[in-house]
């Protein structure tokens, strides 16, 4: 009997910590699409003012 419920803890856990690691690598690429996006801008908007001058 306990080693079922061991089995039963044992594959809930494995479904918790994949759950986890896609979400970490969502967030991963999340914050990196970001951090693209700002530099980007930041590129835009140099060269607009250059454009400007």
């Amino acid at each position: 009997m306990m080693k079922n419920r061991f089995k039963e803890m044992k594959g809930k856990s494995q479904i918790v910590s994949v759950i986890g690691f896609l979400i970490l690598i969502l967030f991963y690429s999340l914050y990196i699409i970001s951090s693209h996006f700002l530099s980007i801008f930041q590129n835009l908007e140099s060269v607009l003012l250059t454009i400007d001058n």
